[in-house]
């Protein structure tokens, strides 16, 4: 591998590991292990580090108990799940959290189609068929507020980088979950639009904590074979406040008043009333813990996670001479082999500072995550995703245009499900990914295709309007019923076509879903170093909010009657971002399925081209680099 800054070759065999200091008169299962830096490891978890380590380096494997990491990577999703039942249900409790900027993220962009908002912050541009109330926001304000919440999460991620590596998770989430508190009073009241715009930065600081929190977590706490599906979790959390929103936002479309857009304001501050007494109670990631060097509270996190009961799979035989004593040695090995992976991050130069993620082979897997993350956007989500504003522009009512709006994020629900079920257990991420962008591509370019034939179906109505004026004029009887039935069979057509454009979006939707969807979440998470995991997945989320705020200004100017009124031809934007995130991928993801974060690590640092990754022995890397590293002596 490449040292990071002199870019010389390194074998892995140079990798420098403290060495631990042992009593010599203890032996199985009594030994311990003692590290200059304070890592105290005991009993069969110390034998095996003992005999894998000479002379503060490791021996011929490379790997601390590589027999323990072998057993925890071989656990199917059953035995994980009854191996890991208390790690699930915190997973769950701290995801949920999430739920709230999903929430947000179709709350202001739908509440733009929203009759009452409209009057309360808009002014007054006359009826139209695309603005029915004859109120509308300037497309610089809807710009402004549907943004700004992605402003202050931007910075909120930033900000809990840095305060998360130091406090660690669990307070971070319930001080983010206090403030958050505060600042819904901001938006709920908002007399104005300034202050509502106010109000949504300050509510994005803390989403920002969320959205990054949530996934480090899950990747932290579970074991390889529920890593994906709970780190894309989060991403069904999303979805599930998003169809809250949805829900809400059509009940309330027959209120009178400002309580018609109010209202699903208060509802955000539902979830802080429960989840900041049940996380007072949630256990602190161990990965965080050793980071600190806080090993017994990094047991005793792990004891809260893991279940009591040994789990035996097929094809590996455990020893259960110990009785009682089963769990505890599965729990002092998984600690040791999470002080070896700190370790040896550490061997190879892998800071803890943002300045790190840019350095040597961390610039890539950084890349990776960013792009990953932002490609949720660059895939068209700010236009076909629960497009009710899409919807109204193309000429359809605002109960059509709310009802498209609940079933799109249905389908997001269904797409997510079958994911977990029909896809991830069988394909690869890459090939999700990669199969997933085509896809939405060419969907989005379909939509761009079809505004053609309204323009023609719209054009046909002018045109049979203007006779039919000109006939009723001359002749009161049959010129005039031609010109009608031809204005009919013109709004016919614009409505045909407006009916499938919203079909292609809802496609979209589930084709999201089924791929980009999920992954951007869960991906970030698993391609980061864990050193630098919490960096780096705020990171991929700040990209993602960046690529947010600038499709959150183009598209308003694209859409908005007064500025563009581009309507479906955005979808040939949108479908040329997606193209362009479907040519990278190609060449640049590599596929993470099956691979532990040791395996992740020796992969990135050797260089493995993307598409290398799945079929790469790690073993044989480790041995050429031992091979060398002999043949040079």
């Amino acid at each position: 591998m490449k040292d990071r800054l002199s870019g010389e070759n390194i074998p892995l065999a140079d990798l420098s590991f403290p060495a631990p200091v042992h009593d010599e008169a203890d032996h199985d299962p009594k030994t311990s292990l003692d590290y200059g830096d304070g890592t105290h490891i005991e009993n069969d978890d110390a034998v095996h580090l003992l005999h894998n380590t000479h002379d503060g380096k490791p021996e011929d494997d490379g790997t601390l108990d590589e027999g323990h990491l072998d057993d925890e990577n071989k656990l199917t999703v059953r035995e994980s799940i009854r191996a890991y039942p208390m790690a699930i249900f915190w997973c769950l409790a701290v995801s949920m959290c999430v739920i709230m900027e999903g929430y947000d993220a179709i709350l202001v962009s739908n509440l733009f189609a929203f009759p009452s908002f409209q009057r309360k912050y808009g002014t007054f541009v006359g009826v139209t068929e695309q603005t029915q109330s004859g109120y509308q926001l300037s497309p610089a304000w809807m710009a402004a507020v549907g943004n700004a919440s992605g402003v202050g999460a931007f910075f909120g991620t930033l900000l809990n980088g840095h305060v998360v590596s130091r406090y660690g998770q669990k307070r971070v989430l319930i001080g983010s979950l206090v403030l958050l508190s505060s600042f819904i009073f901001l938006t709920f009241f908002a007399p104005t639009i300034e202050v509502l715009f106010l109000g949504q930065i300050l509510c994005g600081f803390p989403w920002g904590v969320f959205a990054t929190t949530a996934p480090a977590y899950a990747s932290e706490v579970l074991p390889m074979s529920l890593r994906v599906y709970f780190t894309s979790w989060t991403n069904m959390c999303f979805i599930i406040g998003q169809l809250l929103a949805a829900g809400v936002l059509r009940a309330c479309l027959g209120l009178n008043g400002e309580w018609g857009f109010r209202l699903p304001f208060a509802g955000q501050w539902v979830w802080p009333i429960f989840l900041i007494p049940l996380l007072c109670f949630a256990p602190e990631s161990p990965w965080h813990l050793v980071r600190q060097r806080r090993y017994d509270e990094a047991e005793r996190s792990l004891r809260r996670l893991r279940s009591s009961h040994r789990i035996n799979h097929e094809g590996n035989h455990h020893d259960n001479r110990h009785g009682e004593n089963d769990s505890d040695a599965v729990i002092k090995k998984t600690l040791a082999s999470i002080i070896h992976t700190n370790k040896l991050e550490e061997s190879l130069s892998v800071g803890t500072s943002y300045a790190d993620c840019f350095r040597g082979f961390e610039l890539r897997r950084t890349e990776i995550a960013c792009v990953c993350f932002a490609g949720q956007i660059l895939a068209g989500s700010s236009f076909a995703y629960n497009a009710s504003y899409f919807f109204e522009q193309v000429g359809l009512s605002p109960k059509t245009t709310y009802t498209l709006n609940l079933a799109g994020t249905g389908l997001a629900l269904a797409g997510t499900v079958m994911n977990w079920i029909c896809v991830m257990p069988y394909v690869g991420r890459r090939t999700i990914y990669i199969g997933g962008m085509l896809a939405m591509s060419l969907e989005l370019f379909a939509v761009g295709v079809l505004n053609f034939f309204a323009d023609a179906g719209t054009n046909t109505t002018a045109s049979a309007a203007a006779t039919f004026s000109a006939n009723a004029s001359a002749d009161a009887g049959a010129g005039a019923g031609a010109g009608a039935n031809a204005a009919a069979s013109g709004v016919s057509r614009v409505s045909v076509v407006s009916l499938l454009q919203a079909s292609l979006t809802l496609i979209w939707t589930l084709t999201f879903q089924l791929s980009v969807g999920q992954l951007g979440w869960s991906l970030p998470a698993e391609i980061g170093s864990t050193r630098l995991r919490q960096k780096t997945i705020c990171l991929a989320r700040n990209a993602y909010y960046i690529a947010s705020v600038v499709a959150g200004i183009v598209q308003p100017y694209l859409m908005n009657p007064e500025a563009l009124n581009a309507r479906g031809y955005a979808g040939f934007v949108w479908g040329t971002t997606a193209w362009w995130v479907f040519m990278w991928a190609l060449r640049r993801l590599p596929e993470t399925k099956g691979r532990s974060f040791e395996e992740l690590d020796v992969l990135f640092a050797k260089g493995v081209p993307a598409v290398g990754f799945e079929s790469a022995d790690v073993g044989a890397l480790q041995e050429e680099d031992h091979e060398d590293e002999y043949n040079r002596e």
